[in-house]
C-alpha cells in the first residue's frame, strides 16, 4: 500500500428489492412474493422506492459537504444494478464519467442467497452455523469468504492507487466490500472483523458513506504514507444538518 489516492470515498448502494425482503425476514416478518425476489439474479436486484430516496439523500450529503463529485478525479461503481443506479442518483447535471469496475461488486453468496430466507437453513441446515461462527472465515457453497473478496479489492485498491496517486477516488458499491475495506486499510485482525460487524455503530446501512483519508484533517500539510484517518456516514439518518461527521484517526502500523 505504498501508493495510494490521498482520498478513498466508498458509497453504499441504496435499499434493494431483495435488502427489503431480508430486512423484514430478520425482522421476523413474512415476505410476501419471496420466491419471486429470490428468483433474480443477485447481480439484477433494483433499487425500490426507499433506494431511490436515500441515494438523493446521499447526493445531497455529498454536494454539501464534499463539493459533489466534480472535485472527484475518478468515479468507479459496481456492476450490479443497484449500484449503477445508486450512481446515476448521486449524479450531478455534469457528465459524470462512471468506470465500471467487476473487483467492487459485492461478496459473493453463491447458493445460499438464491434461496429465499425462510428456507435457506432447511436446503443448507449447516451454512448459517458457519456463518454464525464466524463471518471472517465461512465460505457458502459456489460463494466467497472475506479473505477472498480482498484478494479482488487489493487489486483494485492498488490500481487506483497507481492510477490516482495523490488523487481523491469515489465508489459505488456494497456492503461486503466496505467492510473489507476497513480490514484491509485499518490492518484489521480476524477477531477485529467479527467484532465490528457485530456493533451497531460500526454498521453500514443503505447509502452508508465510508471516508478515507491519507491527509490530516487538521492539517493539509501532514500527508501520510497510507490512509489514517476514517469516517462512516448516514447520510439517510435525520436532519443532515446535525449528522456527526468527525474524522477519527486509526493506527495501521503493525
Amino acid at each position: 500500500m505504498e501508493n495510494l489516492p490521498n482520498e478513498l470515498v466508498l458509497v453504499r448502494h441504496g435499499e434493494s428489492q431483495e435488502n427489503f425482503a431480508s430486512y423484514r425476514h430478520e425482522r421476523g416478518e413474512s415476505i410476501t412474493n419471496a420466491e419471486t425476489i429470490f428468483n433474480v439474479p443477485n447481480w439484477k436486484h433494483r433499487l425500490n422506492s426507499t433506494g431511490i430516496e436515500q441515494a438523493k439523500l446521499a447526493k445531497l450529503w455529498i454536494d454539501s459537504k464534499m463539493g459533489g463529485l466534480a472535485v472527484f478525479n475518478a468515479l468507479y461503481v459496481s456492476p450490479y444494478l443497484r449500484a449503477r443506479e445508486t450512481a446515476i442518483y448521486i449524479s450531478d447535471e455534469s457528465d459524470n464519467k462512471w468506470l465500471v469496475d467487476d473487483r467492487i461488486s459485492e461478496k459473493e453468496w453463491g447458493q445460499y442467497v438464491e434461496i429465499p430466507p425462510p428456507y435457506r437453513e432447511e436446503v443448507f441446515p449447516t451454512v448459517k452455523n458457519h456463518v454464525d461462527a464466524s463471518r471472517f472465515w465461512s465460505r457458502p457453497p459456489g460463494g466467497e469468504n472475506v479473505p477472498d473478496t480482498i484478494l479482488r479489492l487489493k487489486s483494485y485498491i492498488d490500481m487506483i492507487g497507481n492510477k490516482h496517486l495523490g488523487q481523491k477516488v469515489l465508489a459505488v458499491t456494497h456492503s461486503g466490500i466496505m467492510r473489507s475495506t476497513r480490514y484491509y486499510l485499518e490492518q484489521m485482525r480476524p477477531e477485529e472483523y467479527e467484532d465490528m460487524i457485530k456493533d451497531p455503530a460500526q454498521e453500514i446501512k443503505n447509502c452508508s458513506i465510508l471516508c478515507y483519508t491519507r491527509v490530516n484533517p487538521l492539517n493539509h500539510g501532514d500527508i501520510r504514507p497510507m490512509m489514517s484517518w476514517r469516517k462512516l456516514i448516514d447520510p439517510t439518518n435525520g436532519d443532515q444538518s446535525s449528522i456527526d461527521d468527525r474524522w477519527v484517526e486509526f493506527s495501521n502500523n503493525r
